[in-house]
């Protein structure tokens, strides 16, 4: 049995977990997994008056460190929450509660910088080699 993270949403914990699935929405949606990383981490690339990318005169991108963005944990939340409780549901052979993306936006009790370091956590954990 999987051990998944959780996460309050209303009332109750719901289990969220980042896999494959879930990163196949993000790189439809932001067209890399990457870019998306970028946005969900807060970094963004520096650019010059006008608009042009600037780099360290080791041809090394400068990237500024900003809030990490909304959109990007509002369209990853739901999704993670989903695929958490679907995998929870598979592993005790029932169905899945049914629940709507806009309720777990909507009720989400967490913090949101605490909310996003869990998503950052969560994602991170998607890419570390299983022992």
């Amino acid at each position: 049995m999987e051990q998944l993270r959780r996460i309050m949403i209303g009332e109750k914990t719901y289990p969220f977990k980042i896999d494959l699935n879930v990163l196949e929405i993000v790189q439809e949606k932001y067209g890399s997994v990457k870019a998306f990383e970028r946005e969900l981490l807060g970094w963004r690339y520096r650019k010059d008056e006008e608009g042009i990318q600037m780099y360290t005169t080791d041809g090394i991108p400068l990237i500024d460190i900003v809030e990490p963005s909304v959109a990007a944990v509002k369209m990853i939340l739901p999704a993670a929450v989903m695929e958490g409780m679907q995998i929870e549901a598979d592993e005790h052979n029932r169905p899945m509660e049914d629940i709507t993306e806009d309720y777990i936006i909507h009720n989400c009790n967490v913090a949101y910088m605490e909310l996003c370091v869990m998503l950052q956590e969560e994602f991170g954990r998607c890419f570390s080699a299983k022992k």
